[in-house]
């Protein structure tokens, strides 16, 4: 089965809502010994807050697959790989509900990662792809705040 590496940094820092970038950038090694191909992509979002940014971030790459994968997210949210370790297979198992009965917070997005990862895992390591997203996602944060007060 294939094997995948996300790798998810964001902007957004804490629960308030605000405008920011998420990145993501999806590895595939096609063949063994062969340098990895890789997919970027970035998404600005006027509403946001961090746990969403991530778990829409990991929804959006894992759409982007052809079948069912093995699928490694590294990310420094803790509550994204927390519930990608922990929470994922109870919310599959229970409709995506909550303790409480309630739908939980961006369950169709849970619902695509659940369902188009043939097993998941989250770490919060280290990597090389780590300085130049961050770089990436401060710069293009920077140029959208420009845009928006010239406007």
């Amino acid at each position: 089965m294939q094997h995948v590496n996300i790798y998810v940094e964001s902007t957004w820092r804490g629960p308030r809502h605000a405008s920011g970038v998420y990145e993501f950038i999806m590895e595939v090694h096609m063949q063994p010994g062969q340098d990895p191909v890789t997919l970027t992509k970035h998404t600005e979002l006027d509403d946001s807050t961090e746990n969403t940014s991530y778990v829409q971030a990991a929804a959006e790459a894992v759409n982007r697959l052809k079948s069912k994968c093995e699928v490694t997210f590294y990310t420094p949210n803790r509550f994204f790989n927390m519930a990608v370790n922990e929470y994922l297979p109870r919310w599959k198992n229970n409709g995506y509900l909550s303790a409480r009965g309630d739908l939980i917070a961006n369950a169709a997005e849970w619902q695509a990662i659940a369902q188009k990862t043939a097993a998941v895992r989250a770490e919060d390591q280290h990597h090389t792809y780590q300085q130049c997203m961050r770089d990436d996602i401060r710069r293009l944060h920077l140029k959208i705040n420009e845009k928006h007060h010239a406007e």
